[in-house]
């Protein structure tokens, strides 16, 4: 029975002795691609440096000092996105993960997208002065990015109430225009109107004058065949005059010629009613 603990304890020791070598040389075996990527980092050969961290990361997944290192790398790369993602996961990292949201906010168009990177670089910023009140650098780097967030603030501001002018501008511009459109077309209503008077006042005057040119054609009409027919009465007139002349000759010929008759016939010795 004592054989069986004795063996049981010698079996256990070696296999905490096999565990704790192991654990070593992995240790010693990590320690050295961190060394080695470290000195891929000074020599700035990044793309190698970032390749051993990863790879030692998944050996040992959530290890803030390979995080730190990757997160570093990263920066140097100016793979900011990525540099965030590494510090974050790490530990005492506010100032660095401050940096890269400054730098990150640099790179990017979108002012709206820009000023939130600065904000949130803002904040690491604040919370690495509340850890180390003492650090001159990082208030240096908080005051700088305060101010510029302020100035672009203010610049937003400005720019706001300039496009807010000009907006009500341009609308006052539009309403004057639709007032001036207004008045131009009832100035053009009116005009319209005015020539629809005028029109029709000088097609009024035109059948006014047409009806009196008509009417004076009739007098002239009626007074000419007034003078017709007194022209006719004259001239029947003088006609039956002529006649009655002319009777009176006949009348007075033949009275004449009966005189002369009966002086002939009494010259004649005849009988005086002999004809």
């Amino acid at each position: 029975m004592k054989r069986v603990f004795i063996l049981s304890g010698i079996v256990f020791l070696l296999m905490t002795l096999l565990v704790f070598t192991g654990r070593i040389r992995l240790n010693h075996s990590m320690r050295s691609s961190i060394n080695s990527g470290n000195a891929y980092y000074n020599d700035k050969d990044y793309g190698k440096a970032i390749e051993i961290y990863e790879r030692v990361l998944k050996n040992k997944p959530n290890n803030a000092d390979i995080l730190y290192n990757l997160g570093l790398t990263a920066y140097a790369m100016e793979d900011y996105e990525k540099a965030i993602e590494y510090y974050s996961q790490s530990r005492d990292c506010s100032m660095l993960l401050g940096n890269a949201y400054y730098r990150q906010g640099s790179r990017i168009g979108d002012p709206t997208q820009q000023m939130q990177s600065y904000r949130q670089g803002l904040e690491q910023y604040l919370i690495s002065i509340k850890a180390e009140p003492n650090n001159i650098e990082v208030k240096y780097n908080y005051e700088l990015l305060k101010k510029l967030i302020d100035d672009r603030e203010q610049n937003q501001e400005q720019q706001n109430e300039k496009q807010k002018d000009e907006n009500s501008q341009d609308s006052q511009k539009d309403k004057n225009q639709q007032n001036q459109d207004g008045q131009n077309e009832n100035q053009k209503q009116e005009n319209q109107n005015k020539e629809n008077d005028d029109r029709n006042n000088q097609n009024s005057e035109k059948q006014k004058n047409d009806q009196k040119k008509l009417k004076n054609e009739r007098e002239d009409g009626q007074s000419q065949n007034n003078q017709n027919e007194a022209f006719n009465d004259e001239e029947a007139n003088q006609n039956q005059n002529s006649i009655d002349q002319v009777l009176k000759m006949l009348e007075q010929q033949e009275k004449q010629s009966l005189k002369n008759n009966q002086t002939v016939m009494n010259k004649g010795g005849g009988e005086v009613n002999d004809w």
